[in-house]
């Protein structure tokens, strides 16, 4: 463990560097993933039918899915259903 003093991403690539103190420069490349938050179906839309694949989600208590997880609490229920259904109608 130590304190990181700079940390930068350069766009063209990716790559990450991190400055430390009194440890040196360490880099790496952040992986952007390309899935949407809640794009349940991989299809670059967010739509109706992504609401129904997260109800049936739920309704089945099938396996974790992150793109499912609107908000992030590691739980996919009701709560994401309804912000799901809210970014669909702010769009």
């Amino acid at each position: 463990n130590v304190r990181v003093d700079m940390l930068s991403i350069r766009e063209s690539d990716n790559m990450v560097l991190a400055a430390t103190h009194g440890r040196g420069l360490f880099y790496g490349y952040f992986e952007n993933s390309s899935t949407i938050q809640g794009d349940i179906n991989s299809d670059d839309i967010i739509n109706v039918l992504d609401v129904i694949l997260l109800v049936n989600l739920i309704i089945d208590n099938s396996s974790y899915i992150i793109q499912a997880d609107i908000n992030m609490d590691s739980l996919i229920n009701i709560l994401d259903v309804v912000l799901l259904v809210n970014n669909i109608l702010d769009n």
